[in-house]
Formats: C-alpha cells, structure tokens, sequence
C-alpha cells in the first residue's frame, strides 16, 4: 500500500504559509550554496527552485511554483537535472515526485536522454539506484512495468537497487519483477553481483531468500563472482554469507587469475576481508606469505595479524619464516599453536618478536620453571597450558 498522499497540483496550499516561506528560504540558500542560482530571474528561476525543491523534498514550495508556472514541466525533457530525476533521487523527494508526475502525467514513462552512461534510464531506475522506497512504491503505482524496464547497459531497476543497500527497494522491486533477478547487465552481472559488490549483507540476504542466482556465476567481462566484488568492500559479514552460501567461491580465480583473497590482500588492502578469506583459500602456506609480500609498504603494519593466523594453523619451514617482518608484535598470540608444531618453530617465532618481547618471554619462562620446581608438582605443569600462559605473558594487559 503507498504510504504517501499523491498530491493534486491544483490544490490548495499545501502547508502552512509560514511551512511556505520556510521552505522557499531552503531553496534559496541550496541553490545558492550548489552553485547553481540564476541571477538573472529570466533565464528560470522557477526552474532552479523546483530542482531545489524536488531535492530537498519541499512539497510546499513545489506545489506552489507549479501553481505559478504550470509551464514549467511543458516540454520537459528527462535529464539527471530535472525536477523528476532529482525528486526519486532524494530520499525525501516521494511527495514532490508525486505532486510532478500529478502535474505531467506523461513524465511517469519517459526515458532519460542525458544519463550518461546509460540511456533507457528511468524514474524507476533513478529510485531503485538511491534506495527510495517510498518513491519505488509511487511508481509501482502508476507505472507497474517499469519495474521490468531495461536501460540500454542491460540495467534493471533491481540491479540498482541491489547496489543502493536498501533492503526495502530490494524487496519491493523483487516482489514486483521477480523474473529481474536473474537478469544480467551487459556485463554479464546479475543483480546478486552488484548486492555483493556494496556488501550489503541484508540485500544478498534477500536476494539469496528469493532464489536469485549467481553466488557462483562468474561476470562475463572480469569471471568475477560475487565473492570478489565483496572481497573488495571489506564487508566481513558479508563474505562469511557468501561462503556459508558458497564455500567453492574462495577458489575461484578472475581473469587475471586472482582469487577474492587476492583482492583483499593485494588490490585493496582490506585486512577484515582477508581475514575470513585466509583459510578458504587453499593456498599453501608459501603462497599466502607470497600473497602479503604483495600488501601496499603504508598498509602492512595493519596485516601483521595475519601472519599470527598463518603460523597458527600452518607449520612453516625455517626459510618461510624468512618472509615474515621482523618484528611481528603480534605472533605472540600464536605462541600457543607453534608450540604444538615444534619447539624448534616455537624458537624461530620468538626471533621475530621486539626485544623487549622476548625479554618478558624468557622472565615468564624461568618464573614458571621457577615454580614448577618450587612446588615441586607431579605431574608438570602441561606444555599446552605452558604456552598459553607465555602467550598471556605478552599482553599488553600485564
């Protein structure tokens, strides 16, 4: 059910008078503050303000320039700056989307000729683009195929959508054009790629509820999956849904060959992202400490954890531990699993560590002998505890 009042351009004042003079002062310090006020009153003033006024939603104001100028929507052409284009782009613009389309009823299915680079585009697609629930629902109202209605790039309406991280223009635009989820853009992405590629983890959500496809279609243009687009956002939420959806993705590679761990680590740099994609991977211990070494020099101090969980779940050689920093604060908190590996790891970890580090390590060390020796217990005290006590030695809360 629409939740807003279609407004009838010819009714009367719309708003308090002082609701009125508010609103227009609005549109004059926007207009003033975008650059884009005419000085001269004749090249169209009302123009300007309407566009202010679809922008800021000002319903009052709309209603009453189109009371003074009907003529000012004569011959409107569709552009990214017209008063309709900017009212379904505003979040608050429904009510004066509905007060234009009330006055120029023919505006509803008109195409965009100046939306570079798209032609086709639509209100429809304008909405669904900014997450306008409110107005998606107007136009459901009054122009339901729109929802189906393609630009010349392939786009539909829930592409953009997908791509807005509104989950209600999402849902809407599903239950309206079901068939559009599988739709692909020329690119061969589908709507489920761009959800992915913003990480909005409520919209693939709906997408994936719904049945859409394409958690393992690759792009026809890059073989990306939706995988790699939301490694490249850093949206740890909603990589853990694609993989719980789709472990396999983890492995697939894009045509440059790049996993989505690749696009964390090395195009974006993105640590939380790389962190779930560490051990989905399958790549070797030497091929993920290779895959850092490609990490941007200004951005390695935030993948230094990385390592940790590498040496934690992987025995690495004496020449691996070659390829890690030195030092590494952070391996400390992997102590406790090297240590299970070997003592002789457990040795080279330590090596990385700050001096100050392996001082405190090796006071921890004697003290717990110190102890043992003391208390004379029997059995000792054992190694897995002992490691994990050394690690807490390192805390900074200590």
């Amino acid at each position: 059910m629409l939740r807003m009042e279609v407004f009838s351009f010819a009714a009367e004042l719309h708003g308090s008078f002082a609701d009125l003079a508010k609103q227009l002062q609005e549109c004059v310090r926007y207009l003033r503050e975008d650059g884009e006020f005419s000085r001269e009153p004749a090249t169209g003033c009302t123009a300007a303000l309407l566009q202010a006024a679809a922008v800021l939603g000002n319903a009052s104001a709309a209603q009453q320039l189109l009371l003074i100028d009907p003529s000012v929507l004569a011959g409107e052409v569709i552009s990214e700056r017209s008063p309709a284009q900017l009212a379904a782009d505003s979040f608050h613009g429904a009510a004066v989307l509905g007060l234009l389309l009330e006055a120029a009823p023919n505006l509803v299915v008109w195409s965009a000729v100046e939306m570079e680079p798209h032609q086709s585009w639509t209100l429809m697609h304008t909405a669904a683009g900014a997450g306008n629930a409110e107005a998606i629902r107007l136009l459901l109202r009054l122009a339901p195929e729109l929802a189906s209605a393609r630009t010349d790039s392939g786009h539909t309406p829930l592409h953009g959508a997908a791509a807005s991280r509104s989950p209600a223009a999402v849902r809407l635009l599903l239950e309206a054009a079901p068939q559009t989820a599988v739709a692909y853009d020329n690119d061969g992405r589908l709507p489920m790629h761009w959800a992915a590629f913003t990480g909005s983890v409520d919209c693939i959500r709906l997408l994936v509820d719904a049945g859409a496809p394409g958690l393992d279609v690759p792009d026809e243009v890059f073989k990306k999956v939706p995988l790699h687009d939301a490694a490249s956002f850093n949206g740890e939420a909603a990589d853990r849904l694609l993989l719980a959806r789709h472990p396999a993705a983890a492995t697939v590679a894009n045509v440059d060959g790049q996993l989505p761990l690749h696009i964390a680590l090395r195009l974006r740099a993105l640590p939380d992202a790389a962190r779930v994609l560490l051990h989905v991977s399958g790549l070797s211990a030497q091929q993920l400490l290779d895959v850092l070494a490609g990490v941007p020099a200004e951005k390695r101090e935030d993948f230094e954890p990385l390592y940790a969980d590498i040496a934690a779940h992987m025995p690495l050689t004496p020449e691996q531990w070659q390829h890690v920093p030195t030092p590494c604060p952070s391996l400390g908190l992997s102590l406790p699993a090297v240590l299970a590996h070997s003592a002789a790891e457990a040795g080279l970890l330590v090596a990385h560590l700050w001096p100050s580090d392996r001082e405190r390590l090796r006071t921890a060390a004697l003290s717990l002998h110190r102890l043992q020796r003391t208390l004379e217990l029997c059995p000792p005290i054992p190694a897995a505890l002992l490691g994990r006590m050394l690690a807490l030695s390192l805390s900074d809360d200590l």
